[in-house]
């Protein structure tokens, strides 16, 4: 292998080091953040998602998350078993279910959202130690 090819090569080994680390701190920090609200990383993002965008259908979760939509149900389901999410029939079409956060949920995802705002300065802590 030439002397250039494998400098690329070894850049690439590095980059893929990097963000694989980035990866592990940034997903451990958010699971401890996570776990007193008994909620995992998936449950999370979905909250998030439709504090974002207000309502949402499981396609349209599905189709953000890059998930299936079995999943997502599953998710939903589990969400809404502890009242931070609420199915409602879209008001001009009733065919469509609308996925909205409830009062519990959208306090839960501004709550999450002050907390991980301070994520920044705890991976930068995390990664120099």
């Amino acid at each position: 292998m030439d002397v250039l090819k494998q400098e690329k090569l070894n850049f690439y080994m590095r980059a893929y080091s990097i963000t694989a680390a980035l990866y592990t701190v940034v997903n451990k920090q958010l699971d401890a953040g996570l776990k007193p609200y008994g909620l995992q990383n998936m449950q999370w993002r979905l909250l998030y998602l439709i504090y974002v965008n207000e309502q949402t259908t499981s396609s349209d979760i599905a189709k953000r998350l890059g998930t299936q939509k079995a999943s997502v149900t599953r998710l939903v389901n589990a969400l809404e078993s502890k009242g931070l999410i609420k199915r409602a029939t879209d008001s001009k079409d009733r065919r469509k279910i609308n996925i909205e956060l409830t009062a519990k949920g959208e306090s839960l995802t501004e709550m999450g959202i002050e907390k991980f705002s301070q994520l920044p300065e705890k991976l930068a802590l995390a990664l120099t130690e």
